[in-house]
């Protein structure tokens, strides 16, 4: 029983100190709020924070549910009180955009925040209409973000042709790829794309 409260309930392994790195666009104090609430447990009805009793797990899935900014992370125990939180943040690989509404797109075609400039590349727009957009939502699947990525690599590299933005239509079977000198490009996804940009 001595051994049980001091692992479980003693001040000793009590998280006290929680350190929040990686973070740029979130902030810390917001981290620290919906970490609190996560590490605590209870054992016996009563509350313990302790260290060694941590759900990893279940603060990992806390986080990522409270923050869509969040990419990835890692937690870290330093005993005997100390928690480390290490954030990778989203990065946008370019912009979705919907009438004038326009986010920011990360690798995986999920969006994760609102974005006031279509400078990233590629621009990807949609002329279909849709239900509401909501933060977090796949508007892209990966596989066609990768094709569209991969059609404007290789364009700038091989004809010097610069794509100013794409547009999805077809229910995402056709690409439209307008150039910065004005002129589209037709592509037909469901075709091989090696001969079409050839």
């Amino acid at each position: 029983a001595g051994l049980f409260w001091f692992f479980t309930l003693s001040d000793f392994f009590q998280i006290q100190n929680i350190l929040i790195s990686g973070n740029q666009k979130l902030k810390s104090g917001e981290i620290q709020s919906v970490l609190e609430k996560s590490i605590t447990r209870k054992i016996l009805f009563l509350p313990t924070q302790s260290l060694l009793l941590l759900d990893a797990k279940g603060v990992r899935e806390s986080l990522q549910k409270n923050f869509i900014l969040i990419d990835g992370l890692k937690l870290k125990r330093l005993l005997p009180r100390t928690l480390t939180v290490e954030i990778v943040e989203k990065k946008a690989v370019g912009a979705w955009c919907q009438k004038n509404d326009c986010f920011n797109l990360d690798k995986n075609g999920v969006i994760f925040e609102a974005s006031a400039e279509t400078i990233l590349r590629p621009v990807v727009r949609t002329e279909e209409a849709s239900q509401e957009t909501i933060l977090g939502q796949k508007v892209v699947e990966t596989k066609r973000l990768g094709e569209i990525t991969e059609i404007q690599d290789r364009l700038k590299n091989s004809s010097q042709v610069k794509i100013q933005e794409f547009t999805l239509l077809e229910k995402d079977q056709r690409l439209n790829a307008k150039t910065e000198e004005g002129w589209q490009i037709y592509f037909n996804l469901k075709g091989d794309l090696d001969w079409q940009i050839t």
